[in-house]
């Protein structure tokens, strides 16, 4: 598609929402609106050599539900059996309408029997399931391949190699967390998660809308300065944390929110050195519940808060929440 043809330098206004894809030997550019929540398809049909041949726009390619929306950014395979599918990016909102997980990918059967390919029941609501394609087997879960839909991840860090979804921010996993007799073990850095450089934290991409996360801490800190827990993460201006700390000479856990660079305590608890002691997170939606047990004991709920700032709403970007096993020699969360 050449310059001459008043096509390339549309396509290269927003790479962010246009891709370009050959099938049946030619070249299709397709230019996905999701400003609004409203799907728009812009199909450009050319020769490779010759340049624009046809042109047809579309409105509504996929219509859009409560639980799913946002549609867009579709790349077509084709099936061991023929058959075409589209694969897109989609978001599933909480009950306030919000989105803390993030883009993630979808499939749908495409029609493809006219010029311009369609998804079949593009009308019809989505459903977050289908039956899957002629001819290729579900592996999810199993043989190496990570799974979907509802499903439980445990790690007892009991092998010296982490596994391949704990990941770093802004440097390398190894640089400060290791596995030994006793598990994990974090060596946290001087700056905290409110940093543009690399945190000292273990980061697992929140997948569901409803989870519960929880960790088990051998952990004494020495000064205020020190902390070490759980942090709930959109990015260094908008997440909580939830750790053990320092308060005087009284060892507590707090909770802190920070929301555009601002930070305050939510709340806080005395808990001595009675250890281990366990740290829990629990998601329903847009309520997160922190809690806290001593030494095995019952979980005590510390405090309910609003996931908003986890949100791609308040926070923006696209990528979604994670959670966090955090560590840090410049902690300044305080206790209430």
């Amino acid at each position: 598609i050449g310059r001459e043809h008043g096509i390339l330098p549309q396509a290269l206004r927003d790479d962010e929402g246009r891709r370009q894809g050959g099938v049946r030997g030619v070249r299709r550019l397709h230019d996905l609106d999701q400003r609004h929540d409203r799907d728009r398809v812009e199909e450009v049909e050319a020769d490779q050599a010759l340049g624009v041949r046809d042109a047809e726009r579309r409105d509504v390619v996929l219509a859009q539900t409560a639980d799913i929306g946002a549609g867009g950014h579709a790349d077509l395979v084709e099936g061991p059996d023929g058959k075409y599918w589209g694969v897109f990016l989609a978001i599933r909102p909480n009950e306030t309408n919000r989105v803390n997980t993030g883009r993630e990918t979808f499939i749908l059967p495409v029609d493809w029997s006219g010029t311009f390919p369609v998804f079949e029941g593009g009308m019809e609501p989505l459903k977050p399931k289908l039956k899957m394609p002629a001819g290729v087997e579900n592996h999810c879960g199993e043989d190496g391949f990570l799974p979907n839909g509802n499903f439980t991840f445990s790690d007892g860090f009991a092998s010296a190699d982490l596994d391949p979804r704990w990941v770093g921010v802004r440097g390398a996993r190894e640089h400060f967390a290791s596995v030994g007799e006793h598990g994990l073990a974090i060596k946290p850095f001087d700056v905290n998660i409110k940093a543009t450089r690399p945190t000292s934290t273990l980061f697992y991409r929140q997948q569901h809308n409803t989870f519960t996360a929880t960790t088990t801490l051998y952990y004494v800190p020495r000064s205020s300065s020190d902390l070490a827990g759980l942090t709930c993460y959109q990015s260094e201006a908008f997440n909580y944390v939830f750790g053990i700390t320092k308060c005087g000479d009284q060892t507590a856990i707090v909770l802190q929110r920070t929301a555009r660079g601002k930070s305050e305590t939510v709340a806080s608890a005395t808990v001595g050195n009675r250890l281990p002691v366990g740290l829990r997170v629990s998601a329903e939606g847009d309520k997160y519940t922190f809690s806290y047990a001593e030494r095995g004991g019952e979980y005590k709920d510390l405090a309910t808060v609003s996931g908003d700032i986890l949100s791609t709403n308040v926070a923006g970007g696209f990528t979604g929440a994670m959670i966090g096993l955090y560590a840090t020699a410049a902690n300044d969360a305080t206790c209430k």
